[in-house]
């Protein structure tokens, strides 16, 4: 092991604790580091410790597609002390809660020294009335309010929808042909499903530099109000795509 680096450590360390049958595993990021297949092999294992055999699994991590996936309870820390011990589900809408505020706008600084930055950015029914909860049949029209100092050739505004594990959906991209504007992306009715989701920002010139990011993503809800997946109980995903069927 004298050249192995740092992910290879933990790679090897995990094989040798999993493989020795402990009563209690405890796993502290390991999902961290490694390539797609190794990540894919550790969640395996853990599945296998804990529901084939049924072991203790103490999962530590960030993850929280993997935590869902494996972990039934959860325990949420904060400065060394527990703030919340409940089903998993519970505590991952509680942690994605408290680092994401809930409101649906943000005022930037006006007085920043960036080139281009944003001044106000939230969300609407009818582009003028602030909301964070829609329904199906309401487009969600995403407002971002720009300032700045002077144009910067190529400047693009992306916003990425999320969705309630901060997992991607779609994103979108606009070109921002001056440094003082306020432009309006509308999603439209019916394309996201009943659920919790959060709007991240950016303002960057692509696959060079961020002139601005609103790392404070906003949340916003899309509520059940009757739809044709209103009857079923279990998790039907985040897009409604409109399915043609035909019957011969």
């Amino acid at each position: 092991v004298k050249r192995y680096s740092s992910g290879m450590y933990v790679r090897l360390a995990f094989a040798v604790a999993a493989h020795l049958e402990p009563e209690i595993l405890v796993v502290d990021e390991v999902l961290a580091v490694g390539d797609a297949e190794f990540q894919k092999k550790c969640l395996g294992k853990m599945q296998d410790i804990s529901r084939d055999q049924g072991r203790t699994i103490l999962f530590v991590s960030h993850n929280m597609a993997a935590i869902s996936k494996l972990c039934n309870k959860g325990i949420l820390l904060n400065n060394g002390t527990i703030t919340e011990k409940a089903s998993v589900d519970k505590v991952i809408d509680l942690y994605i809660s408290t680092c994401f505020k809930s409101e649906f706008y943000v005022v930037g600084n006006s007085t920043t020294e960036k080139e281009i930055y944003f001044e106000k950015i939230f969300l609407s029914r009818d582009k003028y009335i602030t909301s964070n909860s829609f329904s199906l049949s309401d487009n969600i029209h995403c407002i971002f309010e720009i300032n700045g100092n002077k144009p910067v050739k190529d400047s693009t505004l992306s916003f990425i929808v999320r969705d309630k594990n901060l997992n991607p959906i779609f994103s979108e991209h606009y070109k921002i042909s001056a440094c003082k504007s306020k432009l309006i992306a509308t999603i439209p009715n019916g394309l996201l499903l009943p659920g919790r989701y959060y709007l991240q920002s950016m303002l960057h010139v692509p696959n060079v530099r961020f002139l601005d990011n609103n790392e404070e993503y906003i949340s916003f809800s899309i509520e059940e109000t009757g739809s044709k997946n209103s009857t079923y109980t279990v998790d039907l995903g985040f897009v409604n795509i409109p399915v043609q069927w035909e019957e011969n």
